[in-house]
């Protein structure tokens, strides 16, 4: 932190560094806003955005809005891709979450638990049988935990809150025309 010697003045050169410091943040952060045309809003606990995938699908996402991934992501995905074979969208887990994870499942606050299979990308995803039935749970539920099984002699749980998942994965479920 910067500290300065008590003189005139004094008051009038915090306010000019406190603005120097401040005002290029916020000019690239509403330059973000501006140029990312995907962003559809926040829902309760969730986001939702529209991009392309790297096969030239466009993809729109409910994205976890959580502190513990900070390092990685929980999606419900539409990719129009796989829009026959996949209709209700499918669970990703980010491969940064989970690069020290041998398996991975997601656990219901009711119990049910379903185990995620790691894709030739290294992200975990839901089977494509069990999809529509993770969908009607996180549309129901309140909450789910990811459950990593790593290294360390524990798994790791992370919480992840399912409030505004179901208007969240709606806007993302319209955007693609699924």
């Amino acid at each position: 932190m910067l500290s300065f010697s008590a003189h005139v003045g004094h008051r009038c050169r915090q306010v000019a560094i406190g603005l120097a410091l401040i005002l290029p943040l916020v000019a690239a952060a509403s330059r973000g806003i501006a140029e990312d045309t995907g962003y559809l809003g926040i829902f309760g606990s969730w986001e939702t955005r529209v991009f392309q995938s790297e096969d030239n699908a466009q993809q729109c996402a409910a994205r976890a809005l959580h502190s513990a991934l900070v390092n990685g992501d929980v999606l419900w995905v539409f990719n129009t891709a796989s829009r026959d074979t996949l209709h209700d969208g499918y669970l990703a887990v980010d491969r940064r979450l989970v690069a020290d994870a041998r398996s991975a499942q997601i656990v219901f606050d009711d119990g049910r638990r379903f185990q995620l299979m790691r894709g030739h990308d290294l992200h975990f995803y839901n089977a494509a049988v069990d999809g529509p039935e993770i969908l009607s749970a996180m549309e129901r539920r309140l909450a789910l935990s990811l459950v990593l099984d790593a290294q360390a002699p524990r798994a790791v749980s992370i919480p992840v809150s399912l409030i505004g998942f179901t208007r969240a994965s709606g806007a993302a479920r319209q955007a693609c025309d699924f």
